[in-house]
């Protein structure tokens, strides 16, 4: 029993920051930029690692999916955020306020009722098949 918290603590310390992905939670340990990125758009891109190794980078911007706009403005509002862009008709790019943390922003927005998904703008690397 000892060790089993002791892998816990050392998970939750490890893998930082978490988000929703289809319904289960995700997490993601914070890594340098990884020396194969060399594109000047990818410099301002936190990076992070998955539990399955994935390397992914994110910006400031969160990708969220309404299953109901009829509220939308005024859920934003309640949470500061004063800048989005509808993609589609119920396909939103939200960005995070100055100051807010996007994984705790992406983890509120995908357990409000009005939202099929909210995730960070993950930026993956290209790989050939």
């Amino acid at each position: 029993m000892k060790y089993f918290l002791w892998a816990v603590a050392l998970s939750v310390s490890v893998f930082a920051e978490q988000y929703y992905d289809r319904g289960a939670l995700v997490s993601l340990q914070p890594i340098p930029q990884p020396d194969r990125v060399r594109s000047s758009q990818t410099v301002s891109l936190r990076w992070f690692q998955s539990e399955l190794g994935q390397i992914m980078g994110t910006s400031d911007k969160i990708l969220v999916k309404w299953n109901s706009t009829a509220k939308v403005s005024a859920l934003l509002e309640s949470l500061n955020v004063t800048s989005f862009e509808w993609i589609t008709a119920s396909l939103m790019s939200v960005t995070v306020p100055e100051g807010s943390d996007i994984f705790v922003l992406s983890r509120i927005l995908s357990e409000l009722e009005e939202t099929d998904f909210a995730h960070p703008d993950f930026h993956t690397e290209r790989t050939l098949r």
